[in-house]
């Protein structure tokens, strides 16, 4: 047994994995080993994991969905702690309560079944609800902040809070919880009644917009870089010459400029060359200094 694991393995409602692949839990597929991977099963588990790991003063990061974030090579000399186990969901009226874990893609089937509309932009998006607030996911012309009517937070602090809409200081792909390193507990959604056909209609045309332009048939871990003023980085990068460019296993997208896509046995360091490249590469033609939307996890 692992010394991290003799430290936490007490905590209740919580799967531990030693030697844990994480390659197969990046969007990705990228990734070396974590020496101990953790699932909590609620709230009050999480919490109590990381209090125990911030007290042994032991490295740790919590994932969602693994949709945005590169995990590193080699070895993960800490803890990673997963919420998709974290998976309760409650309607109440217009509202619905959803657990970080929940998958954002299956929050928004579920809502359109009871013709609750709101997160359809959200049908293709491969986040958890945790990643997707913190992120303030979007996509289509709608994002999480159109919806999210309050959230339950733990702070670095060790206090829980609530928060609403208008304490988040949300802005594009950005949030009070990214800026204060929050970790999202659960999040309410304020949604509004529609036909069930009228929804399902707004999310097949999504779904088919979303094939013909994105490379959803690559492993990737979406979106990139964050637009550049009204620009989208993809007209920077494909401007650049870069449609196409490739460093060992990541290479960028034919189809959308602004996808690095696994090709087979992308490294971490493949995808961080990368984007290094296309940062220098954009800046030297177009004095623009890109901002990536992926985390780089160390």
């Amino acid at each position: 047994m692992n010394s991290y694991l003799s430290l936490v393995k007490d905590v209740e409602n919580v799967t531990f994995i030693e030697n844990d692949d994480l390659k197969s839990r990046s969007t990705a597929h990228v990734g070396g080993t974590a020496i101990l991977s953790a699932f909590p099963r609620n709230a009050n588990s999480l919490c109590k994991l990381i209090e125990k790991l911030k007290k042994g003063n032991i490295k740790h990061c919590v994932i969602g969905n693994g949709s945005n974030v590169i995990f590193p090579d080699g070895i993960y000399d800490g803890v990673v702690i997963f919420t998709k186990k974290m998976k309760e969901v409650v309607f109440d009226g217009d509202f619905v309560t959803a657990d970080c874990g929940v998958n954002l893609i299956y929050l928004s089937a579920i809502c359109a079944q009871r013709g609750l509309s709101g997160l359809e932009f959200s049908c293709g998006i491969p986040a958890s609800v945790g990643g997707a607030v913190y992120m303030n996911a979007g996509a289509h012309g709608g994002c999480i902040s159109d919806v999210f009517e309050n959230g339950k937070f733990y702070l670095p602090d060790g206090r829980i809070e609530t928060l609403d809409n208008s304490e988040m200081t949300f802005s594009f792909r950005k949030s009070r919880a990214a800026a204060e390193k929050f970790i999202v507990l659960s999040a309410t959604f304020k949604l509004k009644k529609d036909e069930i056909s009228n929804i399902n209609s707004r999310i097949e045309r999504i779904k088919k917009v979303r094939a013909e332009s994105q490379p959803i048939e690559f492993p990737s871990a979406g979106s990139v870089f964050l637009p550049s003023g009204d620009t989208p980085a993809w007209k920077l990068i494909d401007g650049a010459g870069l449609r196409g460019y490739s460093v060992g296993g990541a290479m960028v997208s034919d189809k959308h400029a602004g996808f690095i896509i696994n090709t087979g046995g992308a490294t971490a360091s493949d995808y961080s060359t990368l984007t290094e490249l296309i940062k220098e590469k954009v800046k030297n033609i177009y004095s623009v200094d890109l901002q990536t939307e992926i985390i780089f996890i160390k």
